[in-house]
This record gives structure tokens, C-alpha cells and sequence, in this order.
């Protein structure tokens, strides 16, 4: 847990270790670091994140063209300099290029501000991450604001009423427990009515 002055991907790096062999890292543009991408593939840990801070490479300055707006890239390491959110002995041991997989999005999804972006990801096989599939993943990343609504507004997390730092922390945790019980009786709903859990209210639920 952070403070409104802490950056998300400081506190993604904390977590590094709980990610196992096989898991995916599915991020928003500002997970897009190529220091976090190495790191996360040494664990055999795959990232699907939107592209960020680099312009996007074009058919003639791919290594591969996969299918329609899919190309196989390379991502030279960053220059060294004194804002780098990591040590320079981090940056020693970073590989020199990365061969990663570029994919356009055209997104038609009601919310969305934006009409397409690129993502950056680790599966390689468009035979077996289809681009199509890879693209459907992210955009269910925007469940995610959607379930952060739930937890502030819908179960009222967005006012804290205790006065200390300690019982601050335990009301959010008791807000935490009692989100994940709920979704948790979604899941089992969805299971017996044979439904996506996606349709199911989470208001009707509480």
C-alpha cells in the first residue's frame, strides 16, 4: 500500500517476486518500462501492456510483418542517465535488445477515450496468441477502473472515516475483504446460471 505521492510502478516492483512461471502482466502505458518487460521475462513472466514514451515502428522498421497491424520488433536498451528509476548496476545487466511484438488496436468499446493504440507484449506466436485474442485481453483491463468504482463508490470507500494511519489501513483492508467476498459470490452465481460473470451487477450483488 502507497501514498498519493507514490508511483504505480515503484509498487508494481515490490510485488515482482509474487509473479509466478506462466503468469501475464497486463498493463496500462505506464507499466510500459523496458527495464520492467526484461525483468518480468527473466522470471518467464509475459507483459501485455499499451505502448508508451516510444514512437511505434512501422512495416519497413519491423524484423517481421505477422498479419495486419502485427509486427515482430526490436527495442534497443535505454541510454544511461542520471533519471533512471533504477541503479546503474540494474542497468548493467540488462540485455541489449529486446524482441517484443507490436499490435494496433482499434478500439469500438463504449468508455474508451481513445480510437486505437498499440500494444507491446511478450507472446511472440501469432499462431498461438492470436493478435485478436491479445487485443480482447487488454481491453477487459478497463474492468479494472470499472471495479474500482465498485469498491469506491458502490461499497462508499470513497470517504475514509477513521482518524489514524493504523485504523485508516485496517478500514481499507475490511472495504478489500468484503469487495472480494462479493465477487467471489459473482463468480459462484455466474458458475450455477451457466453466465459470463461480466453480466452480473455488482450493485445487485451487494
Amino acid at each position: 500500500m502507497g501514498n498519493k505521492k507514490n508511483h504505480e510502478l515503484p509498487l508494481l516492483r515490490k510485488q515482482t517476486h509474487t509473479f509466478r512461471s506462466g503468469d501475464i502482466l497486463l498493463g496500462d502505458k505506464g507499466f510500459c518500462s523496458y527495464y520492467d518487460i526484461s525483468v518480468f521475462k527473466d522470471r518467464e513472466v509475459d507483459s501485455v501492456i499499451t505502448l508508451a514514451r516510444r514512437i511505434p515502428k512501422t512495416e519497413t522498421t519491423a524484423i517481421k510483418i505477422l498479419g495486419k497491424d502485427d509486427l515482430l520488433i526490436e527495442w534497443k536498451k535505454p541510454k544511461k542517465h542520471k533519471n533512471l528509476s533504477y541503479s546503474e548496476e540494474e542497468w548493467q545487466q540488462l540485455p541489449e535488445k529486446l524482441i517484443l511484438r507490436q499490435i494496433k488496436v482499434t478500439v469500438n468499446e463504449p468508455g474508451f477515450r481513445t480510437e486505437s493504440l498499440y500494444i507491446i507484449t511478450t507472446l511472440l506466436d501469432p499462431i498461438t496468441y492470436p493478435a485478436h485474442e491479445i487485443a480482447e485481453l487488454y481491453l477487459q483491463r478497463w474492468d479494472v477502473e470499472l471495479f474500482f468504482r465498485d469498491i469506491k463508490t458502490t461499497m462508499g470507500m470513497d470517504v475514509l472515516r477513521c482518524k489514524t494511519p493504523l485504523m485508516v489501513q485496517k478500514e481499507i483492508t475490511m472495504h478489500f475483504i468484503a469487495y472480494n467476498c462479493i465477487r467471489r459470490l459473482m463468480v459462484e452465481a455466474s458458475i450455477k446460471q451457466e453466465v459470463s460473470v461480466r453480466r452480473i451487477s455488482f450493485k445487485g450483488s451487494v
